[in-house]
């Protein structure tokens, strides 16, 4: 093989993913009830998303989410070749000395616009247990965001490494 040839493949393994296009729906909620905004999971998720050099179309929060199906549907539409949609759930609680802890939860699921079906589920906990004056809910939520967006980046690289 010439190293002509070898550079190429070489530089094609190494250069990112192409941008994909992502329909992204979030709900969050605190201890229970409507989190008050910002939407740091939200956001870690959109900002974790499109610093990979994704492209992102947002469902805005809505009670009740739309099904499954319709998310689908809107992405096909939308021309999003994937769905992400992810539940977030904080709890606080109060700490002697006035600290607050927090614990979040996010299950997500992914799912292939053309085909609807399910390409990864899972779930990510995250707490500031120890961190409590340096990690307040809106940089916990931006974390477990980010963790979520990694997911994402997981799939588009297991879909480019199967080509």
């Amino acid at each position: 093989m010439s190293s002509a040839i070898l550079f190429l493949l070489v530089l094609g393994a190494a250069s990112p993913l192409s941008g994909e296009t992502i329909l992204v729906a979030v709900q969050e909620s605190l201890d229970g009830g409507p989190f008050p905004l910002p939407s740091p999971a939200r956001e870690g998720i959109l900002a974790g998303i499109f610093d990979r050099g994704h492209i992102i179309f947002d469902v805005p929060d809505s009670v009740p989410a739309p099904p499954s199906s319709e998310l689908v549907k809107m992405a096909r539409e939308g021309g999003a070749g994937l769905v992400l949609e992810a539940v977030v759930e904080f709890r606080e609680s109060r700490l002697a000395g006035g600290a607050v802890r927090v614990d979040a939860s996010a299950r997500y699921t992914v799912m292939d616009a053309s085909t609807g079906r399910v390409r990864r589920t899972g779930a990510i906990t995250s707490t500031n247990g120890g961190r409590e004056k340096e990690v307040d809910r809106i940089a916990l939520g931006m974390e477990v965001g980010e963790e979520v967006a990694a997911v994402i980046e997981d799939i588009l690289q297991e879909s480019a490494n199967a080509q």
